[in-house]
Order: C-alpha cells, then structure tokens, then sequence
C-alpha cells in the first residue's frame, strides 16, 4: 500500500527487483510509484506497477486469483472492500501466511472472502477446519513439512487440498533434469505444487503419466 493509501500489485515491500525504480512502497504516493517501470531481469517495460483495482478488472471473470496479503500491513476491512466493490470475493485466494488473527479480521469485514493460510501444526488445522470450514480454500506446507508427509495427510484426512511449493533449490534441480522434489512432493499426496518453470514439470509429469 503506497503512503497515500492506494492498494498496488507488488509482491516485494520495495520496487528494486521489479522495476526500474528504487525504494519501499510504503514511502511513496501513488503518483511517484507510476514514475518508475516494471522489468523483466535488467530489461525495462512500458508498463507501470498497476493498482490493485486495476489488476482485479483485468482478471475478472478470466482467472482465479492467490493474491498474497500476508505481512503487509494492509487493514483487512480495506481489502474486503476493495474485493467486495469489485464483486470478486469469490474469485479471489488470500495467503495470509500463519496470521489466524487476521483470518479472523478478514471474515468478520466480508464473510464471502476466501482464505489461504500457512499451516505449521495439527492445531492450525483444528483452527481453520472448525472455526472457517467453508472459506479455507486451501492450506499450505512449507516445503519441507510437504516433503515430510505428516501434515499433509492430517489436512488430506480434514478435508482440504494441500499446496505447497519447490520455488528455490528444488525448481533449480528441474533444470538440470533432475526432479526430485517434485516427485516427493507428489508421493507424499500433496495437491498443488508451485513451481517457476510450470512448463517443464508439465512435460515431466506427462512423461510419467501424472497428468
């Protein structure tokens, strides 16, 4: 959220990695964040960073969205009303990492929201799976609790899909054909597993028949 309250796309606190600019989001207006244009790698775009509002009209009625919220300090009732005034409660997953206090926060500004938690022991699934039942959309493993396999049966056994990811070494591995965290990911029944070159683990678990 930039310092005159406008909600923004932008993963990173700040706008080093992804754009041509420099400082924290937080410290700017609005105005003087469309400054500064988004890059891929060290090549600069045309594009500007898009508020939220924006990017929420482009995907609507097009794709679903995990939209990360987590450790942002941004008020809950704001994006409850921003999701609300766009009619996309329904069409849009918040990660809220391990914030139960801001789950709940969440649903109490709009009961039609969807939730995306980090979970990091059985009682975070008691937590989510008695007092959210219909709003957890699904629940998420760090890596190496995905790869361990006993959370993920607990939230199987709850009810609920599991996601997790192998962004990092594991996706680096894929690139030089080597693919073992994405098969541990699999045989441990994990449901969704984020990765940064979907194309490749695509092609690889079609060779084998998982897909």
């Amino acid at each position: 959220m930039t310092s005159d309250g406008i909600l923004v796309l932008m993963h990173d606190e700040s706008i080093d990695r992804t754009t041509d600019g420099s400082g924290n989001v937080s410290t700017m207006t609005y105005e003087a964040l469309k400054c500064y244009h988004l890059k891929s790698g060290n090549v600069s775009s045309n594009e500007t960073v898009p508020t939220l509002e924006e990017a929420l009209a482009e995907a609507k009625g097009n794709i679903f969205l995990n939209l990360d919220i987590a450790n942002k300090d941004i008020p809950a009732h704001k994006v409850a009303a921003l999701l609300d005034d766009a009619e996309m409660s329904d069409q849009v997953m918040l990660y809220i990492s391990t914030d139960r206090n801001y789950a709940t926060d969440l649903i109490q500004a709009n009961a039609d929201l969807l939730l995306h938690p980090m979970i990091e022991s059985s009682a975070d699934i008691e937590f989510y799976s008695s007092r959210f039942p219909e709003k957890c959309i699904v629940m998420q493993l760090s890596t190496e609790d995905a790869m361990e396999g006993v959370l993920s049966k607990e939230i199987s056994n709850a009810g609920f899909p599991v996601f997790s990811n192998i962004v990092g070494r594991y996706d680096e591995y894929t690139l030089q054909g080597n693919f073992s965290g994405l098969v541990s990911m699999i045989n441990k029944r994990n449901h969704i597993v984020q990765t940064d070159y979907f194309e490749i683990a695509d092609e690889y678990l079609k060779s084998k028949g998982y897909r």
